[in-house]
């Protein structure tokens, strides 16, 4: 009975070590196939020191980061301090982080903006996830640019309607102020309003600054 226990102690056991095994060998599948650049990170002697990279990471510095296996960190990155705070930070807290950087790629030179994905890892590692996110970024600073812009529309019409002085003015110098206001906002060197003629045959100038 005593044997017949043990006995299906140990096949538990195999079972459970199976299982980890199958789970362990799914998840370097995952890494090494991931479409997103992957770089694991294990922290020895106070150091980061980059461990292993996937096959998307390697297409992402065309086929350069293998050669920085085995370097920490800080021989890295020396021109990014950030990321071995954010490192440090995901490894203290067990967190997954993200941040976004304005990236120079060290192969050609040019810069891209990049979003880090930071994950803890038992016992000591940190797998860090790598995009490349200019499309996204440009579309961020192009709504920024078009919502300051409509901003300041905003406030020089509200301006112009509350200005007492303007009610004073003839439809000359109204158009004229009107003009000078819309070149100030939409930061052009010329600027006119036009209007169609008593018979609706024209265009007639009536502004121009």
């Amino acid at each position: 009975m005593v044997y017949l226990k043990l006995n299906f102690k140990q096949n538990k056991l195999v079972t459970m070590y199976n299982l980890d095994m199958s789970h362990l060998n799914q998840r370097k599948a995952i890494f090494k196939w991931s479409p997103c650049p992957a770089f694991i990170w294990e922290y020895k002697g106070n150091e980061f020191v980059l461990k292993e990279v996937n096959k998307a990471a390697q297409d992402l510095t065309e086929n350069s980061a293998t050669a920085f296996i085995g370097l920490t960190a800080n021989e890295i990155y020396p021109d990014l301090p950030m990321m071995i705070s954010k490192l440090e930070e995901c490894f203290r807290k067990k967190a997954h982080l993200e941040f976004e950087h304005y990236y120079k790629n060290r192969n050609n030179g040019t810069f891209d903006w990049i979003k880090f994905s930071l994950i803890y890892l038992e016992p000591n590692s940190v797998l860090l996830n790598a995009s490349v996110i200019n499309d996204k970024k440009e579309q961020e600073i192009e709504t920024k640019s078009s919502n300051d812009r409509a901003n300041r529309q905003r406030i020089a019409i509200s301006s112009l309607i509350a200005e007492d002085s303007i009610q004073n003015l003839n439809l000359e110098e109204g158009f004229n102020k009107i003009s000078k206001m819309a070149a100030s906002v939409f930061e052009v060197s010329r600027a006119s309003i036009w209007m169609v003629d008593a018979n609706n045959k024209y265009l007639e100038c009536q502004s121009l600054y």
